[in-house]
């Protein structure tokens, strides 16, 4: 009997605490931090439109408009030739910003 009450318990704190850590995941990371998402960056922009004027959302994803050091490739010779290798990731992930506006024309500002 005891033993089944146990691990009622036990059942019910690894319930809730993964409730708690998935709740956790789907609020936004806050003003000037990056979203996983363009839905939570644009749900985040929609929150603060109503407050500021002429606000029409836009997201850009800014881990993957610019090349860094995460992504660079190596060219090195080989034989008479050359190879280029990545050294990093392919692609850095996803990380998505809100604005009022379009910050640039360069079609990386998505409307929300």
């Amino acid at each position: 009997m005891q033993f089944r009450f146990l691990a009622a318990v036990v059942a019910g704190g690894a319930f809730l605490a993964n409730a708690l850590i998935l709740r956790g995941s789907q609020d936004p990371a806050g003003a000037g931090q990056v979203e996983a998402t363009m839905a939570a960056a644009c749900a985040e922009c929609k929150v603060h439109a109503p407050y500021l004027p002429d606000c029409m959302c836009h997201a850009s994803d800014v881990m993957g408009t610019f090349e860094n050091d995460a992504t660079k490739k190596l060219t090195s010779a080989k034989g008479y030739g050359s190879e280029t290798v990545n050294t990093g990731k392919e692609r850095l992930a996803e990380g998505w910003l809100w604005h009022c506006r379009p910050v640039s024309g360069t079609g990386v500002w998505k409307q929300c």
